[in-house]
């Protein structure tokens, strides 16, 4: 019995000591548990000479629901929120180009870029249904640009 207590007391320290030096390890393995429980898997989809990462879940069928996430942020701000859209939405959350797992073009990136950068994304990943857009902070200023192309059926700002 002492063995089994000193044996989880030293598995115990060695965890703590890991995510004490490495706290990216803590950060990776809890966007890792809320991207399981939001059922969303990573993908990539290549645009032009752009690679957009993104997470998608839920019903293929299923309106779909396209989240852009704030200046300075990227799609992994989503996962809490997307965990409660996936059982009855398709929920695509991107990185924008320029952020978190996305290319970093040598390019502009004020909003009329951006629009089209998005527009093209949601050009070559077609959907079952027209999608409804939410987005943060400056990203809003995009939603009502592409709510007026006709790209998406609303943006929720």
């Amino acid at each position: 019995m002492k063995k089994l207590i000193v044996g989880l007391l030293l598995l115990l320290v060695a965890g703590a000591t890991t995510l004490y030096y490495s706290p990216g390890a803590l950060l990776a393995s809890m966007q890792l548990v809320e991207r399981q429980l939001a059922g969303l898997s990573h993908e990539r989809l290549t645009v032009g000479d752009l690679s957009i990462h993104y997470y998608q879940g839920g019903p293929p069928d299923a309106p779909t629901i396209l989240m852009l996430h704030g200046f300075g942020a990227d799609k992994d701000n989503w996962l809490r929120f997307a965990r409660h859209f996936t059982e009855r939405y398709r929920v695509i959350a991107i990185d924008l180009p320029g952020f978190g797992d996305s290319s970093k073009p040598a390019a502009s990136y004020d909003v009329g870029t951006q629009v089209e950068r998005v527009a093209a994304f949601t050009q070559a990943r077609p959907t079952a249904h027209r999608r409804q857009l939410h987005g943060r902070a400056y990203q809003r200023v995009i939603c009502s640009a592409l709510s007026r192309t006709g790209a998406i059926r609303g943006a929720v700002r």
